[in-house]
């Protein structure tokens, strides 16, 4: 019996796009990041003053936009290459944040086992 040719393409749609709402996610994250790196690169301000608050405030607004960002990819399942490859770029960007630049060594083993594992997952993306 022959499928229909719309009904076989909005399958054929809807599976192309399976991980589409994870990759929006992703792409908000990334400009998220974005805005954080940037924000950071900006003018330091003196220390208690109201330029440096609003400095820190801002900060602290976008880190936690990049929270519900990592929340919300938590919560969607991956089910195309793409998308497991988006968490892993995330979960990356995520971890080395919690390693402090000159303490790589300080790290264990099963961090470096997480980083060394997001990498090779992410290697193929960026290639």
């Amino acid at each position: 019996m022959a499928v229909p040719f719309l009904a076989a393409t909005a399958h054929a749609e809807a599976y192309l796009h399976a991980d589409a709402a994870l990759l929006v996610a992703f792409n908000q994250f990334q400009d998220c990041r974005k805005r954080i790196d940037a924000h950071c690169l900006a003018k330091n301000h003196v220390f208690g003053t109201p330029e440096e608050r609003l400095h820190e405030d801002k900060l602290n607004a976008l880190v936690v936009e990049q929270d519900e960002l990592v929340a919300a990819m938590a919560a969607i399942p991956a089910t195309t290459k793409a998308g497991q490859q988006a968490k892993a770029i995330a979960a990356l960007t995520m971890l080395r944040d919690q390693i402090a630049p000159g303490e790589e060594e300080l790290g264990d083993s099963m961090t470096w086992l997480e980083v060394s594992l997001l990498t090779d997952l992410t290697r193929e993306a960026a290639a």
